[in-house]
Order: C-alpha cells, then structure tokens, then sequence
C-alpha cells in the first residue's frame, strides 16, 4: 500500500466518524434546531 492509499483510507473513515456523529447529534438532540452548517 502507498502512503496516499493509506492518507485516502484514513481520510474516509475520519469522515465517515465525522459523518456518524453528526448523524447521532442531530437524532440525540432532536428538539433542538441543527446548528447551520460551516460549508457553504
């Protein structure tokens, strides 16, 4: 594996964690409104 296979792949399940938690945080604080995103 190169090192840019492995940066990709740690890359992907940094975001899929990412991805996870923001999913948990919205159904957890489900009476709240979501916070407005950062990205436009």
């Amino acid at each position: 594996m190169s090192a840019s296979n492995i940066g990709n792949a740690l890359g992907a399940w940094t975001g899929g964690l990412a991805i996870t938690a923001g999913f948990g945080y919205t159904l957890l604080d489900a009476p709240h409104p979501p916070p407005p995103p950062t990205r436009a």
